[in-house]
C-alpha cells in the first residue's frame, strides 16, 4: 500500500489554524493524500526551524479532521513532518505570517 498518493509543493502558507481532513482513513490537506492503516502510530510534528522546538499531535486513524491552533506559534518558518509507525512518510514546509 502505498503511503503518499500525491505531492505537489513544499511549501504552505498559512495563517491562523492548519486544517488536516481525513477522509476514509486517508490524512489530506489540499496538496497532498496520505493512507493511515488503523493499526498504525502516526503522529505529526512541528518544528520551529528558528529555534528547534517541536511539538508532536497524535493521529488517531478514527477521526476525520485535526486541527492545530497555529496562534501558538510565532511568526516564522517550520517543518510538518508526518511520522507513521517510526517512519517519516512525508515533510512540509509551513510559512507562518
Amino acid at each position: 500500500m502505498l503511503d503518499a498518493l500525491s505531492s505537489q509543493s513544499k511549501s504552505l502558507n498559512v495563517d491562523g489554524s492548519l486544517n488536516l481532513r481525513f477522509q476514509e482513513s486517508a490524512y489530506q490537506n489540499d496538496l497532498d493524500n496520505y493512507y493511515l492503516a488503523s493499526n498504525s502510530s502516526s503522529y505529526l510534528i512541528v518544528t520551529d526551524l528558528n529555534n528547534g522546538g517541536s511539538n508532536n499531535y497524535i493521529l488517531q486513524s478514527n477521526l476525520s479532521e485535526i486541527s492545530i491552533d497555529l496562534s501558538i506559534y510565532t511568526s516564522g518558518n517550520y517543518v510538518v513532518t508526518l511520522v507513521s509507525d517510526g517512519n517519516i512518510i512525508e515533510s512540509k514546509n509551513l510559512i507562518k505570517s
